[in-house]
């Protein structure tokens, strides 16, 4: 997962505000409308010039990445499949 990697990088995000990139990084993104030129423009300025926010979402990003172990993952999917299993649907 792209997201997941710059976070392990340490790469501040600037993300298509999306549901399935929110899911992936929480708070860790600065979002954008993927079909507007201009708020993308705008937030990636912002990201560039904004030093603080940079650290921000870095710091949030290596918070959000510590919720996305091999083993948490792991975990999340034998919960589904059990949940599939018995007719009972994880949340």
């Amino acid at each position: 997962m792209p997201l997941l990697e710059a976070m392990n990088y340490r790469i501040p995000i600037l993300a298509s505000d999306i549901p399935a990139h929110r899911e992936a990084s929480g708070r860790a993104a600065l979002y954008c409308d993927p079909n507007n030129a201009a708020d993308i423009t705008h937030k990636l300025v912002l990201l560039l010039k904004d030093n603080n926010l940079r650290a921000s979402l870095t710091k949030d990003g290596t918070e959000r990445l510590s919720e996305f172990s091999w083993k948490s993952v792991a975990d999340a999917v034998m919960d589904n499949i059990r949940g599939a299993v018995s007719g009972k649907q994880q949340g």
